[in-house]
């Protein structure tokens, strides 16, 4: 790598650092204030919370001070955030207006899109989720099966080009046959989880058995070849033109003459 591609890489990792800076700048001032008006109100003048403590105690709280130490509790756990929004406050109004304004308008923005971009894909994702956990254990179920039938089978030769797109679409169609029922058939419901467990195990029953049909007609193939007895040597006929006519000899497969 030349100095012209080591500053190039290094200008595209510093827009990229930028941009996912300013990306969380924004959501973080997106999430401090709700609106315009709270960021651009004045700074608030009421004094800082000053916390003391009598010397003749230990600090703690007796059980008729309860209610005060849990509001008093509840303010220091939101004190890192107040202090971000007072410092932001404590800007000048011009800055406010110019520069965290757009931030935060870009923050919000971000946060609706994000909010309103999970709430749609929130169904299609878990539906998502449920077909691939359908589909893992459908293949681990039939790996399993097909491993206890036949035990010396590679697994290359158990998941070929005939299997897996047997279980691929046939875990696809139980998925979408199960959620077009939950969503059209009325009583469907409650008999859902036996309904949904005989469709898989018809479905591993008949993709097992359609593997160990196809498998054992190969063996048996084989085996057949292996004992076959081998087929006798033909001997060849070879014609000789003569004088008196031709003449036909028979040689075996060494070419010797046979009478």
């Amino acid at each position: 790598m030349d100095l012209k591609d080591t500053i190039r890489h290094g200008r595209r990792l510093l827009l990229a650092g930028g941009v996912a800076a300013i990306t969380a700048l924004a959501v973080t001032i997106g999430g401090l204030f709700q609106s315009p008006e709270e960021l651009l109100q004045e700074e608030s003048q009421d004094p800082p919370l000053v916390e003391t403590m009598d010397a003749g105690t230990d600090g703690g709280c007796d059980e008729a001070q309860d209610t005060d130490c849990d509001e008093d509790e509840a303010r220091r756990r939101g004190g890192a955030r107040a202090l971000v929004r007072a410092r932001i406050l404590a800007l000048p109004m011009a800055v406010r207006l110019l520069v965290v304004l757009p931030l935060w308008l870009l923050g919000s923005g971000l946060s609706i899109f994000a909010s309103a971009l999970w709430t749609a894909a929130s169904p299609l994702l878990g539906g998502l989720l449920n077909s691939l956990l359908l589909l893992a254990a459908l293949f681990g179920a039939f790996l399993l099966a097909v491993k206890a039938i036949f035990p010396d089978l590679p697994l290359k030769k158990i998941l070929n080009r005939r299997t897996v797109p047997w279980l691929l679409l046939g875990g696809l169609a139980l998925s979408v046959a199960d959620r077009l029922l939950l969503s059209y058939v009325e009583g469907y419901g409650p008999v859902r989880n036996l309904a949904f467990a005989g469709g898989f195990l018809l479905l591993l029953a008949s993709a097992v058995l359609s593997f160990a049909r196809r498998e054992q007609k190969r063996r048996c193939a084989e085996a057949r070849e292996e004992t076959a007895p081998e087929a006798p040597e033909q001997d060849e006929l070879v014609v000789f033109d003569a004088p008196g006519g031709p003449i036909a000899i028979r040689r075996d497969c060494k070419g010797k003459p046979k009478p």
